[in-house]
């Protein structure tokens, strides 16, 4: 009774707080607790429901347990050749890389400002003023030119955010069409005014361009 009450209880503050809609193992998923301790109260009454059949054949209660064995570590052996298997990308989803995201810190002063379609990132790790992409380069123009912001637009992150995206239905065709050649870094930076552009370690997965070169040290 006293684990069914704290399962009602974390069930309720899942609730509340909630979830992310990202994949994967979250934070305030309490379920995770109850796991084993529930596996066993489900243990003890299939045993006791065997029990009851009253069967008496050693070989068929060995080969019950074993069969239970067995269904039972399917989840344990499904994650141990995934382990076992060959490595993944080293980039996680969400693509924060908290070392190269805090470097654009060193890139730029307090008073100016980042674009980035991972904006929130930017902000935390790197404390700088960001601004999301905006959907439109004459937008972006614009509030750069007119100083709408308090200060200037002197560098835009891109991450895979927007780069992991099927290339003609999201990237050419989708809601940042009009940033698809600085997605597949293929731009020609003539009439824009961050000209400069580096891509960030871990794979270059992020690509930031800039007003100038920021990135390469100087004595000066």
């Amino acid at each position: 009774m006293h684990v069914l009450l704290m399962d009602r209880d974390g069930f309720i503050g899942m609730g509340v707080f909630g979830f992310s809609e990202r994949a994967g193992l979250h934070a305030n998923d309490l379920h995770v607790l109850f796991v084993p301790i529930m596996s066993f109260y489900g243990l003890a009454l299939v045993l006791v429901m065997w029990s009851r059949l009253q069967i008496s054949a050693r070989f068929i209660w060995l080969g019950f347990v074993t069969a239970l064995y067995l269904v039972s570590a399917l989840p344990f052996i499904d994650q141990l050749l995934e382990l076992l298997g060959p490595p993944g990308s080293r980039v996680a989803w969400p693509p924060y890389i908290p070392p190269y995201i805090a470097i654009m810190n060193g890139w730029t002063t307090e008073k100016e400002i980042i674009a980035s379609d991972m904006p929130w990132a930017v902000a935390w790790y790197a404390d700088r003023k960001s601004l999301w992409l905006p959907l439109t380069v004459k937008d972006f123009l614009d509030l750069n030119d007119y100083g709408r912001l308090d200060g200037r637009i002197v560098g835009l992150y891109l991450t895979p955010v927007t780069g992991n995206k099927s290339f003609i239905a999201e990237i050419v065709k989708g809601e940042y069409k009009e940033w698809a050649q600085f997605i597949m870094r293929n731009v020609s930076a003539r009439d824009f005014p961050l000209k400069y552009v580096t891509a960030l370690p871990m794979e270059n997965e992020c690509v930031f361009y800039s007003d100038r070169d920021r990135w390469t040290n100087r004595e000066d």
